[in-house]
């Protein structure tokens, strides 16, 4: 197993897991029911995952051999920006997780704000998906040439 074969089966982590938390914490919200603390831990979840996906797309995008150049660079900016923003929700999401019930107003708005910042996060990572689809993977199958190694001493798909 090498580095791209981490990457593509862990990339689907928070993107699933970003929709899954925002139809759950919409649903939640619009029924008032029980389900949003469950929405918020699954959305603190998938930016964690999505922290993990991005660490492991840079080694994955050095084994690539002959992969379109640009397509991989528009790739990894936009999963720097997705990452980003879903930490953002995720962030928000476990500080609404702190709030005490008590604090009723706020918490509504706080969720209503870890919302809006799901949805953005979800656009945003299926958007980094679907490019990141496009890309060619010869590297995960047996005896594929991978790209040179980055350093000297290292073997290329062994990183």
């Amino acid at each position: 197993m090498n580095w791209p074969h981490i990457h593509l089966l862990l990339n689907h982590a928070p993107l699933f897991g970003a929709v899954f938390g925002t139809l759950l914490l919409a649903l939640a919200l619009w029924r008032r029911q029980e389900l949003t603390h469950t929405a918020l831990f699954v959305l603190v979840f998938s930016g964690f995952a999505a922290i993990v996906v991005f660490l492991t797309g840079e080694p994955a995008a050095d084994a690539l051999a002959n992969a379109p150049e640009g397509l991989v660079d528009r790739h990894e900016d936009l999963a720097g920006v997705a990452t980003i923003f879903t930490g953002l929700a995720a962030a928000a999401a476990l500080l609404a997780l702190l709030i005490p019930p008590r604090f009723g107003a706020l918490t509504r708005w706080m969720n209503g704000t870890v919302l809006a910042l799901a949805l953005g996060a979800s656009a945003l990572l299926a958007w980094t998906a679907n490019l990141g689809g496009q890309i060619n993977h010869p590297e995960v199958r047996r005896g594929a040439v991978t790209a040179s190694p980055a350093h000297p001493g290292e073997e290329a798909g062994q990183r």
